[in-house]
């Protein structure tokens, strides 16, 4: 936006409160039990090396390919820490951070890995961004997190009806919104 209008911003909005002065009590993040497993099943045809890649995610060098890539490219250290690069920051290509950054490295997807704390500092580059984050983070989602279950399949057929239903409304109310 600020390419074409220098004076573009936008600012994160809390989540809404029945009462002024109240915290959310959930938000939109990611639960931290969701989608970022591994396993090796007993099809498996080599289980000794899927174990040594999965391990890899866990040592310091899969730590830095894993969440920043390959280093003098995508990165370098500067002051003991990763820095990420122009070819990310700011791609020749036109990438988006995101996009260009997921040419190198797995960082800004859930994985078996170790995720790099730092990975919002680098990645929000408009102090609004962060700002958002603050806004957005600042709830009792804790408080209420559920923990991981497992359905069983009756469950699962069940919940896939009602949320078919369900997220058809909420997209469709999206867009409504939206436009």
């Amino acid at each position: 936006m600020r390419a074409k209008d220098p004076n573009a911003s936008l600012i994160g909005v809390k989540y809404p409160v029945l009462n002024r002065g109240e915290k959310p009590q959930f938000n939109s993040l990611l639960n931290p039990f969701d989608g970022v497993g591994a396993c090796i099943t007993t099809s498996c045809k080599n289980p000794s090396l899927a174990a040594r890649f999965l391990n890899y995610g866990y040592t310091e060098k899969g730590r830095l390919t894993y969440n920043y890539g390959i280093e003098g490219v995508s990165y370098t250290i500067e002051n003991d820490l990763p820095m990420m690069t122009d070819v990310v920051l700011k791609n020749p290509d036109g990438l988006p951070i995101g996009q260009a950054w997921s040419v190198y490295a797995r960082g800004v997807y859930p994985g078996p890995y170790f995720s790099e704390k730092r990975f919002l500092e680098i990645y929000y580059v408009y102090p609004e961004q962060t700002a958002a984050l603050d806004a957005w983070t600042d709830n009792d989602m804790k408080k209420h997190l559920m923990p991981p279950v497992s359905p069983t399949p009756e469950e699962s057929s069940e919940f896939a009806k009602i949320m078919s239903d369900v997220n058809s409304l909420v997209d469709e109310f999206t867009l409504k919104v939206i436009m």
